[in-house]
């Protein structure tokens, strides 16, 4: 209980309370807050008397121990009393659901515009049954998609028919990888657009990629390579492609990049994907061809022309026959020189590459034949394309178009199934997006409308209760104003532990959020994707922690300003 009383020089307030641990009676004094504050010291000899016996001794202090006395007797007890409110549990809970819708339609707004803005996102495959290729069919794909009343209706850029193959390529471990190899035209649409227009977006290498000058060097990849053993700061500079049980033919890694269209592992030029579907007039890609035994291509790293030229002059076994530049480029990811040997006795090549590592000793170096001395037959898989490709300009026209051509084929007797899975995937994020980001914007002003409201009720109940004790310290000068500043820190040392507990507590929960997610649409989602992120901003301290200060503050001011002491003492 807080009494008035009155010493020989000043007037103010006493109050008395027993210590828990010790059991003796602690008096404090305070007169005209923030101007003097006088402690009562038990046991001692006094100066000034209030009306008690217990606390004899009274000694005013400096202005440091004047705010110091009005935390512990007054803000302090204040705040304790109000933050064992069981209002403040629910108020967290709220915060933290904003908070974590919030971290749900930030990651699914992000996800949604990385699959919107990926370079594959407008690319159609239709595929083809193996019954439908023919010549005939051909003819009406062009009939169709050539009319230029069909491009201007369906908004389409450009198409094409295109092949792909399964194949094994040889892991570090000695094992068989199975590939998803496609055929890339180096002068279609998709080469400049995966390769030039969006390479900066795509490619995890830097050298320059010319497939059409290196048709024996293919794209792979980073997601293949870590299949096969590879890590990102071991990248090799070739691949092994797994001919046959016993033996694997070094083709060249032209470059690296995130991901390709449809699945794909590969993207690999005319001449090596017809080699590896035997397009050959002989098997071109078999180490045993008696056409590659009396020639060799040295691929040797980090070392120029002359050098590995140099070396080879001084490895006996490879003096013999002639060295020179490869005809057509072998382009790879590492930094090197290649030379063509040829070799004039017998059994020359074997020797000489028996005797490489020796003479380059820590030089990395690789051998493969020279492919280019072999032609493809006549029929170059004309009729081997597994699906119809289309690029458009706009998603909005892919439907309509899916319809129209199915509908056209069908009736040739034709059937095209549609890969719409992105498609359908894309309306079902934006879908989720739009409904989290209404979500979060609910969330979020309920939070703070709930911040202000529960707070400054909270408050003006606590001042309510205690309008006696408040009354007279305003008679004795306490002001509006002060009371108002006063119960404003109590709601910023509230607001502020709330938004630290429930930002963190969110960010907790997104964790498994994501995981949930991810298990649930496990067929659209890339491990490495996350459709949930949460990361401070001025905004969140703005919205959640400014505003609501702002409101309570502005709420307690327009409450008490013209509050008397009269009419806080008598409940008026």
């Amino acid at each position: 209980m807080i009494l008035p009383w009155q010493g020989n020089t000043v007037t103010g307030l006493w109050y008395c309370k027993k210590e828990k641990r010790s059991g003796t009676e602690k008096c404090i004094a305070t007169v005209s807050l923030m101007k003097t504050v006088c402690f009562i010291k038990p046991h001692q000899a006094g100066l000034m008397q209030p009306p008690t016996k217990s606390c004899p001794e009274i000694i005013c202090k400096t202005n440091l121990v004047k705010i110091r006395s009005l935390l512990s007797t007054f803000f302090f007890p204040e705040l304790m009393a109000m933050i064992k409110k069981p209002q403040l549990i629910i108020l967290l809970v709220t915060v933290i659901v904003a908070f974590c819708s919030i971290g749900l339609n930030t990651g699914s707004s992000e996800l949604l515009y990385k699959r919107m803005n990926s370079p594959f996102i407008k690319f159609l495959e239709l595929n083809i049954p193996s019954h439908n290729i023919s010549a005939k069919f051909h003819n009406k794909v062009a009939e169709f998609l050539n009319d230029s009343t069909a491009k201007s209706r369906f908004d389409f850029k450009t198409h094409g028919l295109v092949s792909e193959v399964f194949d094994d390529f040889k892991s570090q471990s000695g094992e068989a990888v199975r590939a998803h190899i496609r055929l890339i035209d180096t002068s279609s649409y998709l080469y400049d657009f995966l390769l030039r227009e969006n390479g900066s977006d795509l490619l995890l290498t830097t050298k320059e990629v010319d497939l059409q000058a290196s048709p024996w060097s293919v794209v792979v990849t980073s997601g293949f390579l870590k299949k096969l053993g590879y890590d990102e700061s071991s990248w090799p500079g070739f691949l092994q492609y797994w001919h046959s049980d016993s033996q694997s033919v070094s083709l060249p890694i032209a470059a690296i990049v995130k991901t390709l269209p449809r699945g794909n592992d590969l993207f690999a030029p005319p001449l090596a994907f017809y080699a590896m579907l035997r397009k050959f007039e002989k098997d071109v890609l078999d180490p045993d061809n008696p056409r590659f035994q009396s020639s060799a291509i040295i691929f040797a790293e980090g070392v120029d022309q002359d050098s590995l030229k140099t070396v080879l002059n001084k490895c006996p076994p490879c003096r013999q026959g002639s060295s020179g530049p490869p005809a057509t480029r072998y382009d790879n990811i590492k930094s090197g020189s290649s030379i063509y040997k040829t070799f004039s006795e017998e059994n020359g090549k074997k020797k000489c590459l028996e005797s490489l590592e020796k003479c380059l000793r820590a030089t990395y170096f690789h051998v493969f034949n020279d492919y280019h001395r072999l032609h493809r037959t006549m029929s170059d898989g004309l009729y081997s394309a597994t699906f119809l490709e289309v690029h458009f300009n706009e998603l909005d026209s892919i439907q309509a178009f899916v319809n129209a051509i199915s509908a056209e084929f069908l009736q040739d007797g034709f059937e095209l199934e549609a890969e719409l899975s992105a498609l359908e995937s894309m309306k079902n994020f934006g879908l989720f997006s739009k409904l989290m980001s209404l979500l979060s914007q609910a969330l979020t002003l309920l939070s703070i409308v709930l911040m202000i409201y529960v707070i400054s009720n909270l408050i003006v109940v606590h001042i309510d209760r205690n309008s006696v004790a408040l009354g007279t310290l305003k008679a004795l000068g306490m002001s509006n104003l002060l009371i108002a500043i006063l119960y404003s820190l109590i709601a910023t040392a509230i607001i502020i532990p709330l938004f630290v507990i429930g930002f963190s507590m969110a960010e907790l929960l997104g964790i498994y959020t994501n995981r949930l997610i991810l298990e649930r649409f496990g067929n659209s989602m890339h491990q490495d994707e996350s459709i949930f992120r949460l990361s401070l901003s001025i905004d969140h301290v703005i919205w959640f922690v400014v505003v609501p200060i702002t409101g309570v503050a502005a709420y307690l001011f327009l409450k008490i300003r013209r509050m008397s002491p009269g009419d806080l003492v008598y409940s008026r």
